[in-house]
């Protein structure tokens, strides 16, 4: 089940082989939905026919910006795993920013990959931690300018030990 606001309705939606099912504002719905180019859709719901274009999709925000019939539209998503997190009161889109690396688990600093005052982006490199002799790369969050390295090659570091801090 997913939930897709389009201004201020609130669908509910699950695909079928045949289509499209689910709630508009707690109205039970079932649509037919054709691709028909890239990036275009033609849709039949309640014998009207309506033709999508799709402008630009940003994923990281689940939205997309949609042309219907020629009108201009915001879309936001949210699929199974944002509804379960909002059900549970934690918002994935509100994380705070992360302002240090501590240690996953003990082990042994092999290098740094990283220096203070180094600009990096998410997903590289900032170390190398060895633990049950296996070489653990720790990885940036998110994009972050290295602030301090509190550890050094060589150095042995205890779980949840302070490795780096961002600025």
């Amino acid at each position: 089940m997913n939930k897709v606001k389009v201004q201020d309705n609130i669908f509910d939606i699950e695909s079928e082989a045949n289509g499209l099912k689910g709630t508009i504002n707690g109205n039970s719905f079932l649509i037919d939905l054709l691709e028909s180019g890239k990036d275009k859709f033609h849709l039949l719901y309640q014998n009207r026919s309506i033709n999508i274009n799709v402008i630009s999709v940003a994923d990281d925000r689940k939205s997309a910006q949609l042309q219907l019939n020629g009108k201009t539209l915001d879309v936001s998503l949210q699929d199974s795993f944002d509804l379960l997190l909002k059900n549970l009161g934690i918002s994935a889109g509100q994380a705070k920013k992360v302002n240090e690396i501590k240690a996953p688990m003990p082990g042994l600093v092999l290098r740094l990959e990283a220096s203070e005052g180094a600009l990096i982006k998410k997903g590289e490199a900032l170390l190398v931690l060895e633990a049950m002799k296996m070489e653990n790369i720790i990885k940036a969050p998110e994009d972050v300018t290295v602030g301090r390295i509190h550890v050094e090659k060589g150095q042995a570091v205890d779980k949840n030990q302070l490795l780096i801090s961002f600025a």
